[in-house]
């Protein structure tokens, strides 16, 4: 999935590109975790086995929430370690 600044980027775009995410995958019984903060230090250490239980749980997609857009770079390192 390609990932860009949200500097700049309009709630409606970043809407349809999570849509267009979704109605590419095959799986259609999904959950989607729609708020959630990955890149909270205390779940560093643990990130790869939350991440494989969710999966395990049936979610599918997560979108994950910047709370400072100066933290983009850490979000954007840890979306694309583990796409």
């Amino acid at each position: 999935m390609e990932l860009t600044s949200p500097v700049g980027v309009d709630h409606f775009t970043a809407a349809l590109r999570v849509i267009a995410t979704i109605s590419r995958t095959t799986e259609k019984n999904m959950l989607i975790d729609s708020h959630c903060h990955l890149d909270f230090p205390e779940l560093n250490e643990d990130l790869p086995a939350l991440l494989a239980r969710a999966r395990e749980a049936g979610v599918g997609l997560m979108v994950t929430i910047s709370t400072r857009v100066a933290k983009f770079a850490d979000l954007k390192e840890i979306v694309e370690t583990h796409d």
